[in-house]
């Protein structure tokens, strides 16, 4: 029953050129890495592939505030704003897509930036009472 989709996944997939896709992949999301960055994200050290990466949050503001359960918080309210990512295992999971492009990376940034910053900042307010 699922032979016929399975084979024009192949078919579509087989005629793409894998070293152009995983050098494109790469380009955005290191474009991810650069902005995560400079919001206190980093990776897991090591390779990785092209077409995902996971950001896990390294500075101290960001560790204190993102547990594994509010990092999956975060990503539910990103998807209320029709911004996906996944909470996964204390990170986010980003999976960009074939035609992603610079503008979709800004988007996601923009709105995980927001996210955090509010949520900081709730937190902040909410412990100097």
């Amino acid at each position: 029953m699922l032979e016929p989709m399975i084979c024009e996944a192949l078919r579509i997939v087989s005629s793409f050129d894998l070293n152009a896709v995983q050098s494109f992949m790469n380009c955005i999301t290191d474009r991810i890495l650069e902005k995560a960055k400079r919001m206190g994200f980093g990776v897991q050290p090591g390779p990785r592939c092209g077409h995902m990466i996971g950001l896990r949050p390294i500075s101290k503001e960001m560790v204190e505030y993102l547990t594994p359960e509010t990092i999956v918080e975060v990503a539910n309210r990103l998807k209320e704003k029709n911004v996906f990512l996944a909470g996964r295992c204390g990170a986010f999971h980003i999976a960009p897509y074939l035609d992603s492009t610079s503008e979709d990376v800004d988007q996601l940034m923009e709105a995980l930036e927001e996210e955090c910053q509010v949520s900081t900042t709730n937190r902040h307010q909410r412990t100097r009472k």
